[in-house]
């Protein structure tokens, strides 16, 4: 693992990743290179947990996509959330119809449980501080996380804050931070997850954390490049 010196600056992008730029031999991606200024990639050395990999995926507009199948991924540092101030999590794919997809997880190393999980099947997004518990951000999501779309979580800066989840633009939820949730920021070590009882299922065109509270300017200009790239109409966040 490398060694992260200094502070994030001036960008606050904490990991950019696509379909775009990654390494794949025969469909199995074993490595996807972060096009942040940190330069976090991700790695897989085993074969039997490498995401595939689809050189034109006609639902994203014939752009190239990887996805998981209870498949997971390792970041090169701990990619953090900076929850306290404030953070955007844009997600442009879709979890598999039924299935769930814990998009970050710790490592199950020295008990490091943390989980961000996108569950189709149960109709929710939520944060855990271990996922052997049940706290954490319940955002009721009407199970809509099965359409190809570019989502995004905003979550607002401050212990009042709110977390809201995107899709295309559209509010499918809006939620007050919850008591259970991380203070200050956590850090993840995994894209997917391979801790036994949670699943990662489902594609990824794009996948970006920008740790900053944003304006709405720059969420609509990010949403619009992820819009017209991906060919999704993107409704103006207001």
């Amino acid at each position: 693992m490398g060694i992260r010196i200094g502070v994030l600056a001036p960008s606050a992008t904490e990991v950019d990743i696509s379909g775009d730029n990654l390494t794949e031999s025969g469909g199995a991606v074993s490595a996807i290179q972060d096009q942040g200024p940190i330069g976090n990639d991700l790695y897989q050395t085993s074969g039997a947990s490498q995401p595939s990999y689809t050189a034109a995926n006609a639902a994203y507009n014939d752009q190239p996509t990887f996805s998981l199948a209870d498949d997971y991924m390792f970041f090169t540092y701990p990619m953090r959330v900076f929850y306290e101030t404030g953070f955007n999590l844009w997600f442009v794919g879709n979890v598999t119809t039924g299935q769930r997809m814990d998009m970050l997880g710790g490592s199950a190393i020295s008990g490091d449980n943390r989980s961000m999980g996108w569950f189709e099947d149960l109709g929710y997004v939520r944060y855990q501080n271990d996922v052997y518990s049940s706290g954490g951000d319940v955002l009721l999501v009407d199970s809509a996380l099965d359409t190809a779309a570019v989502y995004c979580m905003r979550v607002t800066n401050g212990s009042s804050g709110t977390v809201t989840l995107y899709r295309d633009g559209v509010v499918l939820d809006n939620r007050n931070k919850s008591s259970y949730s991380a203070q200050g920021g956590v850090a993840f070590r995994c894209f997917g997850t391979f801790i036994g009882i949670v699943r990662s299922e489902g594609t990824i065109a794009a996948f970006k954390v920008v740790n900053e509270d944003s304006s709405l300017a720059d969420l609509n200009a990010q949403g619009a490049v992820y819009g017209t790239k991906y060919n999704f109409t993107q409704t103006t966040i207001t």
